[in-house]
């Protein structure tokens, strides 16, 4: 990295009060056209030692929130010991989960599938608290258990209706348990798709939950393709920066058609993401990662 490059980034990022969104797995089987990981996996599969590392480096920074994404990070088997760990460096941040639910969420409907909803969460975290939960619960993701259920009488509103409802009252029974648990829905839609999607939990769901704990966005994906999310909205910059960490990766020069291409913020030529497993790559800024225009750091840089 130039030594221009490298004063750029600590004068901008370094030192400032930032997010952290960490990949903890990079694959997820949904394939949502809306989501940046049906074009590209976000980072590679790394050890569970090797996560402990990168974290504990990353929490040398003024981290005011860390949010543990992917792919789909409950697809790690040591999620429960990521969080754990990310807990113990950043005791002073808040931690947010992001997940489809798809690995924990029952099947299963009534009490049935609450409890066992309920019971796999427990399996896979410890203790819940000052941890914030978020769920998507859009159409792309009853499209995808309608695709993974595919033998199923229930039509895909049925399955996302189901599968939001064991998640909601199994959250709840863990906030009785941990009341600093804190649980949230996305829905992140089309022009006018929220009213489809209220309809949906309608026979079940209060206007004030769907006020209070449903994040919503409508007209963010106007194209339904990630790859072209810079045509559907109007890219900002603010004073916070989100730093997006891409464990077991690197950037080099040479060509490769097989590999993702990026753009190097530096000097305005191409770079491919390779794998690493001894480092990380931090993307700075949401609008670099959708533009795949690497203003970056390296754990080799800085640690």
């Amino acid at each position: 990295m130039k030594n221009s490059y490298f004063d750029l980034i600590k004068n901008e990022v370094l030192g400032k009060p930032v997010e952290i969104v960490y990949f903890a797995f990079p694959k997820c089987n949904g394939n949502c056209s809306h989501c940046w990981s049906s074009q590209m996996e976000l980072g590679t599969i790394v050890s569970l030692s090797q996560h402990k590392k990168n974290l504990s480096a990353l929490s040398k920074l003024n981290v005011k929130e860390i949010k543990i994404s992917g792919g789909e990070p409950f697809f790690n088997t040591n999620i429960g010991e990521i969080i754990e760990y990310t807990r113990k460096k950043f005791n002073h941040s808040q931690i947010t989960i992001f997940t489809s639910g798809r690995t924990f969420v029952s099947k299963k409907s009534g009490e049935d599938g609450i409890k066992e909803t309920y019971d796999n969460l427990c399996d896979k975290i410890i203790n819940f608290n000052d941890i914030s939960l978020q769920m998507s619960a859009d159409e792309y993701h009853a499209n995808v258990l309608k695709r993974l259920n595919s033998k199923s009488d229930f039509s895909k509103e049925e399955l996302l209706n189901n599968h939001v409802k064991n998640f909601v009252f199994a959250c709840e029974r863990i906030k009785k348990k941990f009341p600093n648990f804190d649980y949230r829905l996305k829905i992140h839609v089309n022009f006018g798709r929220l009213d489809y999607h209220k309809k949906i939990f309608s026979d079940w769901m209060s206007e004030k939950f769907w006020e209070e704990s449903v994040i919503k966005s409508e007209g963010l994906i106007k194209s339904g393709n990630a790859s072209k999310i810079k045509d559907s909205i109007t890219l900002t910059k603010n004073n916070q920066w989100s730093l997006f960490v891409l464990p077991g990766v690197d950037f080099i020069k040479e060509n490769h058609d097989s590999l993702d291409k990026f753009t190097d913020y530096c000097d305005n030529t191409d770079i491919y993401m390779v794998r690493n497993s001894s480092n990380f790559i931090v993307i700075a800024g949401w609008w670099n990662l959708i533009d795949r225009k690497a203003y970056y750091f390296k754990y080799s840089d800085l640690f």
